[in-house]
């Protein structure tokens, strides 16, 4: 499934027209793992003749309902990044999750 959007010149005070898609799909699980497997591509594009810079910070604010899992301390998820913030057990607000 692919979304796209159209941010013409100016728009938000920024230059150029930018084209941004997100390509969702979901897959079968490899070998060995249980599930599905949800995955989302970004694809962002400065579009025109005479393109002018302009920044792009692109971000996803996805949820899961993950009240279909019996068990979630027997899922894994596995999110592919670059750069990343290694967790510290300090810095989680435990009274923000149930359960624990």
């Amino acid at each position: 499934m692919c979304f796209k959007h159209v941010s013409e010149d100016g728009d938000g005070g920024f230059p150029g027209k930018v084209e941004a898609r997100v390509y969702y799909s979901v897959e079968k699980a490899e070998e060995g793992e249980e599930g599905v497997r949800l995955e989302w591509e970004y694809e962002v594009q400065l579009v025109g003749e005479e393109v002018e810079e302009t920044v792009v910070n692109v971000t996803n604010h996805g949820y899961v309902k993950l009240d279909l899992f019996n068990n979630l301390r027997e899922k894994r998820t596995l999110l592919p990044t670059i750069k990343h913030i290694k967790n510290n057990p300090k810095l989680i607000n435990k009274s923000l999750v149930s359960g624990t």
